[in-house]
């Protein structure tokens, strides 16, 4: 079986190709979906949801410096934009089946291949049975969910947490290159596992969750509120409580 990959990365080496299911032997995601897809040329995998409901859930793996508690407040808040934007109802669900679903890993570079670039930093699939609705995390990057107004974090900071473990003590105030896990769960589950492909129009550079390169934006911009109406249709929330919400939400957002 043939699906489509998309791969985030932090600077031009992002690649967006077709692979076969085989290549990803050290993945197991047997069983989990009969069917649930309609056909949608504009789609990733030229493929939508079928469903209202969507179901999510971690596949037995997690990251060692965010609590399980803490990820799944973040894959939560990944996912709440898309469900308020169209008519889907995204829920956490603790069985492994489903009819539409989005399954997030976290991987290291010894267990996935994908990972041996430095600059990958995840990867996610269209919709589909098998690999549909898959998304990794690359474990070996520093993912830190931190206020929007909390600055770079600086090594003797980081150290301090435990997420380095040396540093130069001659230059405590320089800052440790971190990413935002918020961001990377919102492109790959909110975007690509729905069906949304990249956006690779320059010009929204700094304005698109779905441009191909990490921007580290929490919200989506209207080309990618676009993309997904065109995919789900527009849901019936009122204007200014959806943006009260998203505002106070990923403005403060730190775990």
């Amino acid at each position: 079986m043939t699906r489509q990959i998309c791969v985030h990365s932090k600077d031009k080496k992002y690649v967006n190709h077709d692979v076969r299911e085989s290549q990803f032997s050290s993945q197991s995601f047997n069983g989990t979906l009969t069917h649930g897809t309609i056909p949608n040329d504009n789609a990733l995998n030229k493929q939508v949801w079928d469903n209202s409901e969507i179901i999510y859930w971690t596949n037995d793996s997690d990251y060692e410096h965010i609590s399980l508690k803490d990820q799944e407040k973040i894959i939560k808040l990944a996912l709440l934009e898309s469900s308020l934007e169209t008519p889907l109802v995204i829920r956490q669900r603790k069985r492994k089946s489903a009819d539409a679903q989005i399954k997030i890993n976290w991987l290291k570079k010894k267990d996935e291949k994908y990972f041996k670039s430095d600059s990958t930093l995840a990867f996610g699939y269209g919709p589909g049975w098998g690999l549909g609705g898959n998304t990794t995390m690359n474990a070996d990057v520093l993912w830190i969910p931190r206020r929007i107004d909390a600055g770079p974090m600086t090594v003797k900071e980081a150290y301090d947490l435990g997420y380095i473990e040396n540093y130069n003590r001659e230059f405590p105030n320089s800052s440790v290159k971190t990413y935002d896990p918020l961001h990377t769960l919102k492109h790959e589950c909110g975007g690509h596992n729905l069906g949304c492909n990249h956006l690779t129009d320059v010009n929204l550079r700094y304005s698109a969750v779905m441009f191909p390169y990490y921007n580290g934006l929490r919200r989506f911009g209207t080309a990618d509120k676009k993309y997904l109406h065109s995919l789900y249709g527009k849901a019936s929330v009122n204007h200014k409580i959806k943006e009260n919400l998203l505002a106070r939400i990923f403005n403060g957002i730190s775990v």
